[in-house]
């Protein structure tokens, strides 16, 4: 056995509470008695940077595909790219393990230095795990309905040895779910199974054949509350790498069209992948920012439905609340829902934001409570605001959505959920939240984008590893009277899309999916059933 698969064998026994980590490494007779403080080191170092390794691991999707390589068999050999002096080490008994690192290694070191960007990283000790970093945060598995039932998916567990549970409460989930083989039905998620955390479907048939998904409950509640319509246009604004994608296709049963946005060609050709897997057919990717559709031309007038989720840093868009706003204000004519979702747990980039938004316009409102996961109980928080009278009323924050690893088992997430009045639920008013007292600021006279010498505040960056989504959230700074400076016309930025659209065709990946097309299959009452986009 080679050292990064014997090494690999006994983190396994320590995740799964087998062992503990001296006698699995020191007290171990099978390591010969040169390698055992060898190994008790590259252990230890692993386990302080888990957190980083995991996540590099699951952004980059390199496992896709593999049959016999899981990523527990990956972590100490990446560690010793990433952090030893002498690189991963030659092993004859480990070279598939290395082959696949090495071939991998610009994605991988390019995903490691977007971490540490995004999270301030000064030294390696940023990186590291503290004491109260241990909190319990099960596996979530989203059961992808383009490919399977949820009964079935769970009949099939069944069969291979593992104990469903009827119902666990989020206050029972660290006790009933330490068992390795025992699992339960998310109780706000129907789709979402709930598993152990150390449990891995890298090499489980239903995952590799996209029948299961994995994707942090949290991470689910966007595609979850915007529920679109079967039928419906959809702009996924920053897609990659693609479960919010999929999860919307799931929803409209590949019946409509998802434009799925992102500037990064190297994470929006892992979302062709991963969406091909699962079995998408209604997807068109396209390497731009969606604030470079035009919401006067046809694509723009055919948008009824946005997931927004700007935290994601290949998207290309800035995060801001100044372009956010911005493109609310200039928005397209049809949108009648849209969810704007953070990873984040600070109140500048969530509710601040918000407030923002029903300041600077008057045609979205907050969707109810009653409408958007009304049986969860951490919702938006109150926040420091000098003007008092803009400040979000308790329905407004009531209406958003929060999680938390210690009170939800959960990663960090923020969900608000916008609607127009006059395309959505005109007869159903108790589904909005109205608030006429909100005093109504001129967009041209008090406009919330920036000059290049307007002070920016820098967040801490908070991460949701299940979704493979980092923020690293930048806020316009107000003045000691609480306005914002004066603005300069935000560049939106572009790129060429020839290279990266000829890439798609010589995969065998054509994306002729007008829209025009697509609303004339609809008045028309036919179906056009679309192939799979494979990469």
């Amino acid at each position: 056995m080679g050292f990064y698969s014997q090494t690999s064998s006994i983190l396994s026994n320590l995740l799964y509470g087998k062992a503990s980590l001296k006698s699995a490494t020191i007290g171990n007779s099978k390591i010969k008695p040169e390698h055992k403080r060898r190994v008790y080191a590259a252990i230890c170092e692993t386990l302080k940077y888990s957190r980083v390794l995991l996540q590099v691991l699951d952004n980059t999707k390199i496992l896709i595909g593999e049959k016999k390589i899981l990523d527990i068999d990956c972590l100490v050999a990446l560690h010793d790219l990433f952090f030893a002096r002498g690189g991963i080490q030659h092993d004859k008994q480990d070279l598939n393990i290395k082959k696949l690192l090495l071939k991998n290694k610009n994605i991988l070191i390019k995903e490691f230095e977007r971490y540490k960007t995004l999270n301030n990283v000064k030294s390696k000790t940023d990186m590291q795990l503290e004491g109260n970093d241990k909190v319990f945060i099960p596996r979530y598995i989203r059961v992808n309905t383009l490919k399977a039932s949820v009964d079935n998916v769970i009949e099939r567990f069944v069969a291979e040895g593992y104990k469903y549970l009827d119902t666990v409460l989020y206050n029972e989930f660290e006790k009933k779910l330490r068992s390795k083989k025992s699992f339960c039905r998310d109780m706000d998620i129907p789709n979402v199974l709930v598993f152990p955390p150390s449990t891995d479907f890298h090499a489980h048939e239903m995952y590799k054949s996209g029948e299961i998904i994995f994707q942090d409950k949290a991470s689910c509640f966007p595609a979850y509350i915007l529920n679109p319509e079967p039928g419906s246009t959809i702009i996924d604004a920053c897609a990659a790498p693609g479960n919010k994608t999929s999860h919307l296709a799931s929803i409209i049963d590949n019946q409509g069209l998802i434009y799925a946005c992102d500037l990064d060609k190297v994470r929006l050709n892992v979302l062709i992948k991963q969406t091909g897997i699962a079995g998408c057919t209604c997807i068109e990717p396209k390497c731009t920012s969606f604030l470079d559709f035009d919401p006067n031309s046809v694509e723009g007038k055919s948008i009824e439905y946005i997931l927004l989720d700007p935290s994601c840093s290949g998207s290309g868009i800035v995060n801001r609340s100044d372009q956010l706003v911005d493109s609310f204000i200039d928005t397209f004519p049809n949108v009648k829902k849209i969810t704007y979702s953070t990873c984040s747990i600070h109140t500048k980039e969530n509710e601040s934001v918000v407030e923002n938004v029903l300041s600077h316009q008057n045609r979205f409102k907050l969707a109810n409570r009653s409408i958007v996961l009304s049986e969860w109980n951490s919702r938006g928080i109150e926040y420091p605001n000098q003007n008092i009278d803009a400040s979000l009323t308790k329905r407004e924050l009531d209406a958003l959505v929060r999680s938390s690893p210690e009170e939800m088992h959960t990663n960090g997430f923020f969900v608000a959920c916008f609607v127009d009045p006059a395309l959505i639920y005109q007869n159903e008013k108790d589904n909005i939240v109205y608030n006429e007292k909100r005093p109504l600021i001129d967009f041209v006279k008090s406009p919330i984008a920036t000059t290049e010498s307007q002070k920016v505040e820098v967040l801490p960056a908070t991460n949701d590893n299940a979704s493979s989504v980092e923020t690293s959230f930048l806020v316009p700074a107000k003045t000691n009277g609480g306005e914002i400076d004066e603005t300069k016309t935000l560049k939106k930025q572009k790129m060429d899309e020839s290279v990266f659209n000829k890439k798609i065709e010589s995969n065998g990946n054509s994306t002729d999916n007008a829209s025009t097309k697509t609303n004339k299959k609809r008045k028309s009452g036919k179906k056009k059933v679309r192939q799979p986009i494979t990469n």
